[in-house]
């Protein structure tokens, strides 16, 4: 059970021992990043949001110069709202980022695993975009499909996970 257990996680032996020593790896620096972004789904909010920001800019910009709206009257009151905006817009995707970076930063700089031990129960996430979870005293973990399958509902799981992002890297069934 184990090799299925570290291959749904997708992670080695190694990176389980280091885990169980309270550290992460190296190669669970990408998985705690992909993960964090997929669970908060990151990449439609912060690409929309730097494509509006920019087209709202470059509108500002080109009012204000005279080439898309003639920079008079009403129109000029209209254009500074728009860059006004585009500002907004773009320092709001930027800070959304930094949350993001923030939390993956402090797990890589503290190089901290934390352990939780008992029994775990699924959340199996249904729709468009399902997300599965799994409880463990009062911790609620995102994960994959093939991590639920691979575990067993009910059963005595040491969990082990990035305090910061509070993303799950491994487990362990106990006895």
């Amino acid at each position: 059970m184990k090799p299925k257990l570290l291959e749904a996680f997708g992670v080695s032996e190694a990176d389980l021992e280091a885990n169980q020593q309270g550290s992460i790896t190296k190669a669970q620096h990408y998985h705690i990043l992909r993960t964090r972004l997929e669970r908060d789904r990151y990449d439609v909010p912060f690409f929309s949001g730097l494509f509006l920001g920019m087209m709202m800019l470059a509108f500002g910009i080109l009012g204000f110069a005279g080439i898309i709206v003639p920079a008079r009257s009403s129109n000029e009151l209209s254009t500074i709202a728009i860059f006004i905006v585009g500002i907004v817009v773009l320092c709001a995707t930027a800070y959304y980022l930094w949350l993001v970076w923030r939390d993956f930063h402090a797990d890589i700089q503290d190089d901290i695993v934390l352990a939780l031990e008992g029994r775990v129960g699924f959340e199996i996430g249904e729709g468009k975009y399902p997300e599965h979870k799994v409880r463990l005293e009062g911790h609620e973990f995102a994960v994959k499909r093939d991590v639920l399958m691979a575990m067993q509902n009910g059963q005595v799981y040491r969990l082990y996970y990035a305090p910061h992002s509070h993303v799950l890297l491994s487990a362990e069934p106990l006895p």
